[in-house]
């Protein structure tokens, strides 16, 4: 049942434009939200483990926002100040918490505590 409303286990939803993070949140699963920038070499450090973690775990849907640059609208949407930056949402769709940086342990963590709650 769950599966059926993951989608694609990784997905660009944005590149700088405004978006409604409701619409792609795999409810069911964890959804993994990476705000990134091809530009931003820490990003790139980051991305292939969360890609992984989401190809590897068929609970996680991650679900990626290209910022481009600091002036587009979603990086006034949801105030990024630093890249990456990762929002784990629960099954319910409720925000867990939010990692600034390269600590794939927090986000691992994170995605632990989601699975067990909503």
């Amino acid at each position: 049942m769950a599966a059926a409303r993951r989608g694609e286990p990784i997905e660009v939803i944005s590149h700088g434009a405004q978006v409604d993070i409701n619409q792609h949140l795999a409810l069911g699963n964890v959804t993994v939200v990476d705000f990134y920038a091809d530009w931003c070499g820490p990003c790139r450090r980051l991305s292939p483990r969360l890609e992984q973690m989401a190809r590897s775990d068929a609970e996680i849907a991650l679900r990626k926002i290209d910022i481009v640059n600091w002036r587009t609208p979603v990086v006034q949407q949801f105030n990024i100040h630093s890249i990456p930056q990762v929002n784990v949402y629960d099954r319910s769709g409720r925000l867990v918490g939010t990692v600034v940086g390269v600590d794939f342990e927090t986000i691992k963590s994170y995605v632990t505590q989601a699975k067990s709650s909503g």
